[in-house]
């Protein structure tokens, strides 16, 4: 595998890694009522909506007690972007096994 597959895979991972990471939290926080009036949840609520706004209403969020939040939005996110980013990984080690029995 050259560098630049390398680098690729390395660059997705840690994209991978900051998606699944502020998703997860977005989850924690929400299940737990989270202030979000506090300004740390209030940007991770805003960052995380931009990753979550494609699989809006695929479900109803369960609410508990009128303030705990099952997000089972973000779950599905989670799941899909897993999917999205893998697929993606195994593409550049595909094209990087394919050039390299070319060189």
């Amino acid at each position: 595998m050259r560098q630049l597959d390398r680098f690729f895979i390395q660059l997705t991972n840690f994209v991978f890694t900051i998606v699944e990471v502020l998703l997860g939290l977005r989850f924690i926080f929400r299940l737990f009522a989270a202030n979000s009036s506090a300004p740390f949840v209030d940007w991770l609520y805003r960052t995380s909506d931009v990753l979550v706004s494609p699989f809006h209403g695929i479900f109803t969020e369960p609410v508990i007690d009128s303030r705990f939040v099952f997000d089972i939005t973000a779950l599905i996110a989670l799941v899909i972007y897993s999917l999205v980013f893998s697929l993606i990984v195994y593409l550049f080690r595909i094209l990087g096994a394919t050039t390299d029995h070319r060189d």
